[in-house]
């Protein structure tokens, strides 16, 4: 399709919200192509570029589709609901697969924290996994340039260093400080200690709560290490 898919954006009808509208009020690129959006999804979308800097999502190409693959050739996983590319054909490409505001998928990411409606639990879900992929963006664009490995990032460095996260060169992986897992805004930010995440994932978790759980993540505030103050600071949001 077109850069701007059909510009239908799923049913937005003359003068709603479309993926052509939003494409030209962010300058970015909403392709309805090979999936379209809702109205609900683009509102989604809006909502959480609204609320970033510029910086974070400049020229991004945004796309829906119906699964997600690990890897070329694989079937798609059930388990992937947004992606950030950083190589290959659609590198600078994100992508949101069918589910993304599943409401089973509020329980098992633990986010958001309960009290939530049903209704209001897939709506800030689906928001939360967008706003941790156009973070993924910013680590690996942030900087002008693409960067293939992410531990060269600055940014990342400065997060990974505050809040806990050091480098396992042998071992070739991150590894978080277990005195600190009261700290962890949800499972998936840290992982486990047999098989930790990564400082990009942790703070691609601690933008989501920024936005729509605040108060959460300012509670795991502790050591003088606030994400919450961190993201204010580094990010500019």
């Amino acid at each position: 399709g077109n850069s701007n898919g059909n510009g239908n954006g799923g049913g937005g009808g003359p003068g709603g919200i479309t993926a052509a509208s939003v494409s030209a009020e962010f300058n970015v690129v909403v392709k309805d192509d090979p999936q379209a959006w809702t109205v609900e999804e683009l509102n989604d979308l809006r909502d959480v570029l609204s609320k970033l800097p510029r910086r974070m999502y400049q020229g991004v190409e945004f796309n829906r589709a119906p699964g997600i693959s690990p890897s070329d050739g694989a079937p798609p996983d059930p388990n992937i609901l947004g992606v950030c590319f950083n190589s290959g054909p659609t590198a600078g490409a994100i992508t949101l697969a069918n589910g993304f505001r599943d409401t089973d998928r509020v329980t098992k990411q633990d986010w958001p924290n309960p009290p939530w409606s049903a209704e209001e639990g897939i709506r800030m879900h689906g928001r939360a996994i967008l706003a941790h992929e156009v973070t993924h963006n910013l680590q690996f664009y942030g900087e002008g340039r693409r960067l293939s490995n992410l531990n060269e990032s600055a940014l990342v460095q400065d997060f990974a260093a505050t809040f806990g996260w050091t480098f396992d060169s042998a071992a070739s992986r991150w590894v978080f400080d277990a005195t600190r897992r009261d700290e962890r805004i949800s499972q998936y930010a840290i992982g486990t200690p047999d098989n930790p995440t990564s400082p990009m994932e942790d703070m691609s978790e601690a933008v989501a709560f920024f936005l729509y759980d605040p108060e959460r993540l300012k509670a795991t505030s502790a050591r003088n290490s606030s994400r919450f103050e961190w993201i204010k600071a580094k990010l500019g949001i």
